[in-house]
């Protein structure tokens, strides 16, 4: 479902835009279940190449293996670029913009991502600087903590260590009171955290993002 903030002249348009953005969206990931658009944009400002902005949510959101039970995102301006007739109904591509916003991911979807291929070098890092070995068996979240279980052939049973995490810097820490650790997440420059929330079985997380497509 989509929804214009527009003029009646620019309507037409953005319908346009908005069956583009969600061809597109749904194109980037593996699995969208409901999505909402809404689209902020003006005659003058689309004649230019511009939007004044979109808002995005969508549940059930599978995107290059990240597990998503919710997104709720807000852009900034966006410019788009047009063809030499500057027909809009045949846009070529939208430039740099920022979006921020939260997402949530369930116990069962964040252990989904870290035990994907995709994911694989984000695990084995996780494992060794939380907990000084190659892989884990499972991560999961469990009373508002991060849980990593592990087994070895040489000993019987399972270790199970436990994290606090909160945003620090622009980026996750993890935190065991355990062992007096406290490790920070490798981030992107352009990713930008400002919150982390583990509360129930769900981490949620409030950030900002540059987006180029």
């Amino acid at each position: 479902m989509t929804r214009y903030t527009s003029s009646k002249e620019s309507g037409f348009i953005l319908k346009i835009i908005s069956k583009s953005l969600e061809i597109w969206m749904r194109r980037q990931c593996k699995m969208i279940g409901e999505l909402r658009l809404d689209i902020n944009g003006t005659s003058l400002k689309l004649l230019k190449g511009q939007l004044s902005g979109v808002s995005l949510f969508a549940k059930d959101v599978i995107f290059q293996d990240l597990s998503f039970s919710l997104v709720n995102l807000k852009s900034g301006p966006i410019k788009l670029k047009l063809n030499q007739e500057r027909k809009l109904s045949s846009i070529i591509d939208m430039q740099e913009f920022q979006i921020e916003g939260n997402v949530v991911i369930q116990s069962e979807g964040i252990n989904s991502i870290f035990l994907s291929k995709r994911w694989r070098s984000m695990r084995e890092w996780l494992a060794k600087a939380l907990l000084g070995v190659n892989s884990f068996d499972k991560i999961s979240i469990e009373d508002e903590m991060l849980i990593l279980t592990t087994s070895s052939p040489y000993t019987e049973g399972s270790s199970i260590k436990r994290f606090k995490i909160k945003a620090k810097d622009g980026t996750i820490l993890f935190i065991s009171e355990e062992r007096g650790l406290e490790t920070y997440l490798p981030m992107d420059e352009s990713i930008q955290i400002q919150e982390a929330v583990l509360k129930g079985n769900k981490l949620q997380i409030f950030g900002k993002s540059d987006v180029t497509l």
